[in-house]
């Protein structure tokens, strides 16, 4: 069973070199879910709660409408509901990998809703 600590994330892109820059930096560290959740223990566990009392098909849905919603939002002035959409998409895809599933097709992984979002800030 996968613990939070197992999950990492990718790193945030190293910033650009120029074309004579020949020496390499070194690798961005990975950071755990218990790193990027910006939500309250107390909320967080409401969530996971309710997560995992979901059926598969349920949480399935639940990962394609939290991911739909957050294309919607990230192209707004206000990235808050952008940002608390990626902890939600983090929590339903961290439980359903628990579960053995996989999240929808077409639909990005939380990590990289997180990365697009550091990228529009």
């Amino acid at each position: 069973m996968l613990g939070l600590a197992a999950l990492t994330f990718l790193p945030q892109p190293a910033p650009a070199q120029s074309a004579g820059a020949t020496t390499a930096s070194a690798p961005a560290p990975r950071r755990s879910l218990d790193d990027v959740l910006r939500l309250p223990a107390t909320q967080r566990t409401d969530v996971e709660a309710a997560l995992r009392d979901m059926p598969p098909e349920r949480l399935y849905l639940t990962f394609a409408r939290i991911h739909a919603a957050f294309r919607l939002q990230i192209g707004k002035d206000d990235l808050r509901l952008a940002r608390a959409l990626v902890d939600y998409a983090l929590l339903t895809e961290r439980e359903l990998r628990l579960r053995g599933l996989s999240r929808p097709e077409s639909t990005e992984s939380a990590a990289e809703m997180l990365l697009l979002y550091e990228l529009v800030l």
